[in-house]
């Protein structure tokens, strides 16, 4: 065995070197408390194809600052499975560098009740592409709030379908700006009854050319004070086949 007898000295006691060349029956062997009382500069031995063999409940032992010492190269090695297993307070210790390093197909692990947990700071890490990866029932757990926080390059990673998917009190947290950068495509995906929902200062971000490109169904979806709010250069857009 290439690292050191582990029933003479204990895990505690490995160096990263030694972590780094652990046989998978024995990492199997330690239980998640034991990884709980690793140090940090241990645990920077352990290899993506390491953290990769770890059962959920040996994952369990990593606390949130354990986590967040983790290489993106290490990250590599946790599945859409194992992300799924992580707690709250666990995620929470995820920076948004980190998120940012994340594969599409590890994303496909989180659920909903995980994305409602993410600090704004860290959804700051999330890539256009990645949240274009998002399927509806992920994109539940994004509250009001936190699609607030979302840069403009951010929500143009979302297509028309997801933005369909949207609930009401999901738009009420989009501000005038981030309606001003979505895509003719996007703002297809827009419902009626989303429209219906926009306030005065959000159908501010609307512009002409924006509204010109809504179908005559969408348009239907905005009432006679909507409407009435409207600035002259906004109703410029509107085609003759629109009024």
């Amino acid at each position: 065995m290439s690292t050191r007898d582990m029933t003479v000295y204990p895990a505690s006691d490995l160096t990263s070197i030694e972590m780094a060349s652990l046989a998978d029956s024995q990492l199997n062997a330690l239980s998640s408390m034991l990884l709980a009382s690793l140090a940090d500069s241990q645990l920077d031995g352990l290899t993506s194809t390491e953290l990769a063999t770890l059962a959920d409940t040996q994952l369990d032992g990593l606390t949130s600052s354990s986590l967040f010492g983790l290489a993106d190269s290490q990250l590599d090695g946790l599945s859409s499975i194992l992300l799924r297993s992580l707690s709250d307070t666990q995620l929470n210790g995820l920076s948004s560098t980190q998120l940012y390093s994340l594969a599409d197909s590890q994303l496909d692990g989180l659920q909903s009740l995980q994305l409602v947990v993410l600090a704004d700071s860290q959804l700051d890490g999330l890539r256009s592409l990645q949240l274009s990866g998002l399927s509806d029932s992920q994109l539940d757990g994004l509250q009001s709030l936190q699609l607030k926080s979302l840069a403009d390059s951010q929500l143009n990673g979302l297509g028309s379908l997801q933005l369909s998917a949207l609930s009401d009190s999901q738009l009420d947290g989009l501000r005038s700006l981030q309606l001003t950068a979505l895509s003719d495509s996007q703002l297809d995906g827009l419902r009626s009854l989303q429209l219906s929902g926009l306030s005065d200062s959000q159908l501010d971000g609307l512009q002409s050319l924006q509204l010109k490109s809504l179908a005559d169904s969408q348009l239907n979806g905005l009432g006679s004070l909507q409407l009435s709010a409207l600035s002259d250069s906004q109703l410029d857009g509107l085609r003759s086949l629109q009024l």
